[in-house]
This record gives structure tokens, C-alpha cells and sequence, in this order.
């Protein structure tokens, strides 16, 4: 990579481009800049370009200033009005905060206050944290995360005689294990219970929840609903979001601030309101008067003291109002056998149908 500029403009001859300064990188990192030789620390900050040392605040701000138009903190490059080029936004080391708002509201944002303020730089931990997009904290200490992503890699620092310095950690490759033999029953008690799946205890976890109970379905059980196919209900999987209706993790927040007026909840109600003393509830949307299932999950109090088997199922019991648009009596009615109307039992009724058939 390298630093350029236009020496000559005109249409004939050409433009001619200018090379000035080039930057050398290993496995992700920076090892050259300008010409130099620099050391990083863990978060991609140089500390040291040939003989001189560079020290910085936890926000990134210098201790003693240096020489600006170069990388210094976080993999950030500092120009001379001594704000950081952050890829896709300014940072200010002096105010440890961006300059322009982050453009992505996650939807699990409910949970973590700190995500609310979209201006702040790794959500208040820039000793354990860094930005390299501008748009997503990322912890350098693990393989997935970094500028060294692409390698498989994450960093570490080792402290030698000039100071520290980042050095790359290959993670050991995962063994295949050998298949079983015939007639086993599938592994150690060891394997067998890390292939189980684990009570979810955070809405991020749902997604993932859902999709393993997805797969796990039997061909007839969705036969037995007319779904298309496994890959057409894992379409409709992804597209649902996941709100927590605890009053401890931000289900007392209301509805139609945050998802609309079209939401067709009572006025005023939150999160919590719409889903306390059930597992969970999908919040229906009427446009022109016609009643549908969003894609707007509430996981209620309930919820969260549920079985992992039982999690799952219930997720999967969501799922079926927004794939096949049908509320609870309709849902007991044609796959439960059921010939109420009454909403409460029609969903008792259906997901006991969901546990026998479609575990």
C-alpha cells in the first residue's frame, strides 16, 4: 500500500501518478510506514518508528506530540489537524469519540446501553478494544478479529529490549475427529453433551438457537405443515429480530418509538407489557387493515427460565406465525387437531404439537 498524487493532469498525454511514500505489512500488520521500520502493540498502535518512541492516553491521544500525516494510534492514521482517519469516520483522540454518528443501530441495542451512543468509540474500552473500520469494535486477541483476519490470526505482545512489540499467534488447526463406527452412539458422553444445545441466556444467542432446531427437524413434520422446503423457513428464520422483554434488559422501552406506528400494540406499551407472564410473542402489524405477522420477536420473562429443548421449540412456534401467517387458533386447527377458537389454548395446543412432532 502506498501514498499517491497526480503530478500532471491534462487529456493528452495522460495523467501521471506520483508515487510518494509506501507502507509495508505483514500478515495484516503494519511493519513498515513511510519508509520505516515500526513496532505495534496489540491494538495496532505504532509505539515505535526506528529510534523513536511514540506513547499515547487510552483514547489515543499523544503524550508528547509528534510527527503527524502517519499511523499511529489504533491503525489509525493522524493528520496534520490531529484527527484520526478511521476508514469510515474521523476520530478525535482528544474527545475519544467519532465525529460523525455510526450509521448501523443494532437490534439487540436494547441490551447493551453503552451501544446507544453512536458516536463513542468500542463502547467505552479502548484498553481492551479497537475500531479498524470505523464501524465495529473488534478484540484483537482473538483469531477472528483484526487486521490480521484474513490470515487466521490474532496478536499478542511480547516486551524485548526495545519495548513491546505485536507478533502473530496461529491458532492450532481443529482435528477432524474419525467418524464413529457402526452401531456406536455417536461419540464420548463428553461429545455428546457439547453436541446438545445450550440454554440461551442473551438474544444474540436466538438466531443460531433457531437454526439448529430448524435442522433438526424431521422431513414429515414440515411435510405435515406444507413448508416449500428447509432452506425457504431458514430464509424466514434469519429475517426475524429478537427483542428482551425483562424488564432488567431493556423491556421497558416502548414499542412504537422503536419500531413504528404500524406496530399494532396498545398505546404506550413496551416490550415487557406485550410479552410478561408468556414465553414469547410475535408482534403483529396491521397495513390497510389487514392483519400480519412482523418479524419482530419478544422473548418474555418466561422465556428465559425454559429448558434449552423447550427454547427452542418455542422459537420454532414463533417462526411458524411469520412463515405461514396463521395466529395460534388457526396453527392448533390445522396441525393440532384443535376446534377451539380460544388463542391461549390454541397456542398450548400447538406447541405441544411442535415438541411431538417436530423435536
Amino acid at each position: 500500500m502506498g501514498t499517491y498524487r497526480i503530478a500532471a493532469w491534462g487529456y493528452y498525454p495522460p495523467p501521471v501518478v506520483e508515487m510518494l511514500s509506501t507502507n509495508l505489512y505483514f500478515a495484516g500488520r503494519l511493519i513498515n510506514s513511510g519508509g520505516k521500520w515500526v513496532a505495534t502493540d496489540r491494538l495496532g498502535s505504532v509505539v515505535k518508528s526506528e529510534s523513536e518512541r511514540l506513547r499515547y492516553f487510552p483514547w489515543g491521544e499523544e503524550q508528547v506530540t509528534t510527527t503527524q500525516r502517519r499511523e499511529k494510534f489504533a491503525t489509525y492514521v493522524r493528520d496534520t489537524t490531529g484527527l484520526d482517519y478511521a476508514d469510515q469516520r474521523y476520530y478525535s483522540s482528544q474527545h475519544g469519540r467519532f465525529l460523525t454518528a455510526d450509521p448501523y443501530v443494532a437490534p439487540s441495542a436494547l441490551g447493551s446501553p453503552q451501544s446507544w451512543n453512536r458516536y463513542a468509540y468500542v463502547h467505552g474500552d479502548p484498553v481492551n478494544f479497537y475500531d479498524p473500520t470505523g464501524n465495529n469494535e473488534a478484540d484483537p486477541n482473538t483469531p477472528t478479529s483484526g487486521p490480521g483476519v484474513g490470515w487466521g490470526m490474532g496478536w499478542t505482545v511480547v516486551y524485548g529490549p526495545e519495548g513491546p512489540v505485536a507478533v502473530p499467534v496461529i491458532p492450532a488447526p481443529t482435528p477432524t475427529p474419525a467418524p464413529a463406527p457402526p452401531g456406536s452412539t455417536g461419540g464420548t458422553p463428553a461429545e455428546k453433551a457439547e453436541a446438545e444445545p445450550s440454554q440461551i441466556a442473551r438474544v444474540g444467542q436466538a438466531p443460531e438457537r433457531l437454526n439448529r432446531q430448524i435442522q433438526a427437524m424431521p422431513s414429515q413434520c414440515l411435510e405435515a405443515m406444507d413448508i416449500e422446503s428447509r432452506e425457504a423457513l431458514t430464509s424466514s428464520a434469519n429475517s426475524l429480530r429478537y427483542w428482551d422483554g425483562r424488564p432488567s434488559e431493556g423491556g421497558n422501552a416502548q414499542i412504537t418509538p422503536i419500531l413504528g406506528p404500524s406496530i399494532d400494540v396498545r398505546p404506550g406499551a413496551t416490550f415487557n407489557s406485550e410479552s410478561y407472564g408468556t414465553y414469547a410473542v410475535i408482534l403483529p402489524y396491521q397495513p390497510g387493515g389487514t392483519l400480519i405477522f412482523s418479524p419482530n420477536v419478544v422473548l418474555g420473562t418466561n422465556f428465559w427460565g425454559q429448558t434449552a429443548a423447550d427454547q427452542g421449540i418455542t422459537l420454532a412456534h414463533e417462526l411458524m406465525h411469520s412463515h405461514l401467517q396463521k395466529g395460534d387458533p388457526k396453527l392448533a386447527k390445522d396441525y393440532a387437531d384443535y376446534q377451539g377458537d380460544d388463542k391461549r389454548e390454541g397456542s398450548e395446543r400447538f406447541s405441544a404439537w411442535l415438541k411431538r412432532k417436530c423435536p
